[in-house]
């Protein structure tokens, strides 16, 4: 009983860990498309928005060490960040 709760254990840390790289990896491509798309764009209502759901992501992201579905949110508001300055970006 005891070796299948360690295998438990260490199946669920497994999954943890890959989710948190999965989680990083969408985020940095997200900040990359965030960043071209803020180059592109010269309306500066949109960038500003853009920004303030940046901000929001980052934030999120850091909450993402304590409650790992925050890592969700941050990437959903990054990619409303990057509509809002290229509605035509692709995904």
């Amino acid at each position: 009983m005891e070796r299948t709760q360690s295998e438990r254990e260490a199946a669920r840390v497994a999954k943890h860990a890959a989710e948190s790289r999965h989680y990083a990896a969408v985020i940095a491509r997200q900040r990359e498309r965030y960043s071209a798309a803020y180059g592109r764009t010269h309306d500066m209502e949109a960038r500003e928005a853009a920004r303030a759901m940046f901000v929001a992501a980052a934030i999120f992201e850091r909450d993402a060490n304590r409650i790992p579905s925050r890592a969700k949110k941050a990437i959903d508001a990054l990619k409303l960040a990057v509509f809002m300055l290229d509605p035509k970006a692709p995904a």
